[in-house]
């Protein structure tokens, strides 16, 4: 049986770099949920405190393409601070 990494390694290049940019949106999603509910925040209550709907709360939740700036207020308002870090 091959492992996930002799799968991965035998995949063109972008290929990997493509998977693991899914991968990386998919935990940025589940990370912003699990940060507002550790919060104690619903959407509707996170979103009151944005000054913005309910249903953008769930697009910021869920989008492949957030917007940097967004991404740092909702960070700021569930009282944490956005780092960006570039190796």
């Amino acid at each position: 049986m091959r492992s996930l990494d002799d799968v991965m390694a035998a995949l063109p290049h972008e290929r990997r770099e493509k998977i693991h940019m899914q991968a990386q949106e998919t935990l940025l999603q589940l990370d912003l949920a699990q940060l507002r509910k550790k919060a104690g925040l619903s959407q509707s209550e996170l979103a009151q405190k944005m000054g913005i709907s309910q249903s953008a709360i769930s697009q910021i939740e869920n989008t492949q393409n957030l917007n940097l700036a967004t991404l740092a207020r909702y960070v700021q308002i569930l009282g944490g601070k956005l780092n960006i870090s570039i190796e």
